[in-house]
């Protein structure tokens, strides 16, 4: 773990603020071309010819910011479950991540108000440590982790 859940979602956020401004920005510019038609057909054809650039720029912005923001979306669902990306698609393959029936069961979930104040408020930000191998009843090897907060070590 690289001590950086905290970070990557800052990231994310500001990721989605600067998208959310410069598309603004874009679309002021071309909304705002006082030269442009009434009609919406050769509006945007005026479009299209006097700010291509605006325009292509918009177009490709809208398809980022869908996928930012879904991340973005993703990685609270996350936080509010307090389960990382690598648990949820493994699921199926960590034995600690299912009931005696089978069935998920994250028994680091301490619920959405707790989860959220924990990380918003703490952090999250310990560390990692390799204590020692294991394989599971169905053969897949396993690596135990332990948590440690603030120390150094080697791998």
């Amino acid at each position: 773990m690289q001590k950086n859940k905290w970070d990557f979602f800052v990231f994310l956020v500001l990721e989605v603020l600067a998208m959310s401004i410069a598309g603004a920005v874009a679309l002021a510019r071309v909304l705002g071309d006082p030269a442009a038609p009434a009609s919406f057909g050769a509006w945007l054809k005026h479009a299209w010819s006097h700010h291509t650039g605006a325009m292509s720029f918009l177009i490709a912005e809208f398809f980022l910011f869908l996928d930012v923001a879904a991340l973005t979306a993703l990685q609270a669902y996350q936080i509010s479950r307090n389960i990382t990306t690598n648990e949820r698609e493994n699921s199926l393959r960590y034995s600690y991540l299912r009931d005696p029936g089978s069935r998920f069961r994250n028994p680091s979930d301490r619920g959405f108000r707790k989860n959220c104040a924990d990380f918003f408020l703490k952090g999250y930000d310990e560390d990692v440590g390799h204590i020692g191998d294991w394989t599971d009843s169905e053969g897949i090897g396993m690596t135990v982790m332990a948590r440690r907060s603030g120390q150094e070590y080697d791998e």
